[in-house]
């Protein structure tokens, strides 16, 4: 389960903020996996939080924790569940179509397409391919055929630009409002991007790689 809490900020520039649970409260486990900071000074974060048995805490209140944010406290306004039809999902979906991934390109397609049947109705996606160049092969849509049908898609191709690859889904997700993560699938080193992972520093929602294959990242 997810929690969207609501915290006064001082800082624009915030990308994370520590959970602390409340004194004499059980110990819990709070993963932070985004923070807005579109109406600055008033933030929104994500945060899934779980108890000692990493069963999810579903009457997770105000006053059970506090926010630091730079090692300064914060004023908590509002702790709720998120609402899945309401709290849109983004997810840019990026495949190695590299011809190094050879039979490994099937299972990073299954793996994809059991992600997308697993979306809301609500939740949006895109796909972006690669191999030497940077395919958007379908831009954000809920429609599950069509992202399918993106994926299927797919044409071998010589290197690995996974740098670019990703990069480019970032982009893609800055301008949007709401949950939102990149989940890329690749077996290997990139050995042709013009991009580093840099601009992945200062991103406030999650970037996945999942390795398919023998090759190491």
């Amino acid at each position: 389960m997810i929690i969207a809490v609501l915290f006064s900020s001082c800082s624009r520039r915030t990308s994370g903020a520590v959970f602390e649970p409340a004194t004499g409260m059980a110990s819990v486990s709070a993963l932070c996996t985004q923070v807005e900071n579109y109406s600055f000074p008033d933030n929104r974060t994500f945060v899934s939080v779980l108890d000692q048995g990493d069963v999810a805490i579903t009457d997770f209140k105000t006053g059970n924790f506090s926010v630091v944010e730079n090692g300064l406290p914060t004023v908590v306004t509002e702790a709720k569940k998120v609402n899945n039809a309401a709290d849109i999902l983004y997810t840019v979906i990026v495949i190695d179509q590299s011809g190094s991934m050879g039979s490994d390109l099937n299972d990073a397609k299954t793996a994809a397409i059991a992600y997308v049947n697993a979306m809301g109705a609500n939740d949006y996606a895109e796909v972006i391919l690669f191999s030497d160049v940077v395919l958007l092969k379908q831009t954000f849509t809920n429609d599950k055929a069509l992202l399918i049908a993106a994926i299927n898609d797919t044409v071998y191709g010589p290197a690995t630009a996974f740098y670019d690859a990703v990069v480019t889904g970032v982009h893609e997700l800055n301008a949007r409002v709401g949950r939102k993560t990149v989940l890329a699938l690749t077996d290997g080193y990139d050995n042709a991007s013009i991009e580093n992972f840099s601009p992945l520093y200062h991103t406030t929602y999650p970037t996945s790689g999942v390795n398919i294959g023998s090759w190491m990242l």
